[in-house]
């Protein structure tokens, strides 16, 4: 949940294209769709996320997204190789590139994060020598964008989606090789958004024109796409743990749309659809709004059970 909405520009206008990985987010915490959307909304009207105010603070709850970055260039260059594609270099907007080095100014800290990336980096290394004979990658970081049009022809940012699927692979299942959205985290346990994110995924690429490209080359016909108990399956597998973890989900698109929905209506509250719970919760640690909340205090924060909000 740390990256904005694809900016998409057209005809001199800015348009925002909503990302799976918020719409997702929605499902959990009704607050971060609606932040996101007061923000879009100050963005158009030219007071955009120009000044520094708060940055110290959003900083110090972004160390794990700029981890997952790291680790999935690394997953997706050592893959890259596998299929005989050329790698490319580490690239990192502005925030992130601040938050690096404020961290390589603490020696303890940063000690402290290369491990956490390291760690991440040897649990997807053993997941692949673990499980090379079943898992054989296809597509790397496919970029998908959904562009649906109003009556007068401008971009409809409500019905548009944009996301980046990790990994698209031949998977081998007990009934054969078959094709799978396979998404990578470096996080330490499952999350409900996971699950979501992955459905959206699969509801984008069968409206898409990769899925159609996919078939006309005979994709489907060496290995059909996933499916088990008649449900199209998604895989998750999670790097951050002691272990990695491989998550099997039945897509459910009704709760994608869901969450779609909760995301272009939401209210001004922090209110978890899947638990029924309002206020802050072990996500928040990790959202790139937790310092516009009204649910937010540094009081709040258990920072000895979570040393990466450690920055000085």
């Amino acid at each position: 949940m740390s990256k904005l909405p694809y900016r998409y520009e057209e005809n001199g206008k800015t348009y925002f294209i909503k990302r799976t990985t918020e719409i997702a987010g929605a499902f959990e915490c009704e607050m971060y769709a609606y932040l996101e959307k007061k923000f879009q909304e100050e963005y158009k009207n030219g007071n955009g996320n120009k000044s520094t105010k708060g940055l110290n603070q959003k900083l110090r709850f972004n160390v794990t997204a700029l981890r997952g970055t790291i680790v999935h260039h690394n997953i997706e260059m050592f893959l890259r190789q596998i299929i005989g594609q050329h790698k490319d270099p580490l690239r990192l907007d502005t925030s992130q590139q601040i938050l690096l080095k404020k961290l390589m100014k603490n020696k303890e800290r940063y000690k402290y994060f290369s491990e956490e990336v390291n760690k991440a980096y040897d649990n997807f290394i053993r997941f692949y020598d673990e499980n090379k004979h079943r898992f054989k990658p296809i597509y790397l970081e496919k970029k998908i964008t959904i562009i649906k049009r109003k009556k007068n022809g401008e971009i409809d940012e409500e019905k548009s989606v944009a996301g980046t699927i990790d990994c698209i692979a031949k998977w081998k299942s007990p009934k054969g090789w078959r094709t799978v959205i396979v998404d990578w985290k470096s996080s330490k346990r499952p999350l409900l958004s996971h699950s979501i994110q992955l459905s959206g995924y699969y509801w984008m690429l069968t409206h898409h024109q990769l899925y159609q490209e996919m078939a006309r080359m005979g994709i489907f016909n060496e290995a059909p796409y996933y499916f088990d108990n008649g449900k199209p399956q998604v895989i998750c597998v999670l790097f951050g743990g002691r272990n990695y973890e491989i998550k099997k989900y039945n897509v459910d698109i009704n709760k994608w749309l869901k969450a779609w929905e909760i995301y272009n209506n939401p209210r001004n509250l922090a209110y978890n659809h899947a638990t029924k719970e309002v206020g802050m919760k072990m996500m928040c640690l990790v959202c790139d709004k937790i310092h516009q909340c009204p649910e937010f205090s540094f009081e709040n924060i258990p920072v000895d059970e979570y040393p990466e909000t450690k920055l000085e």
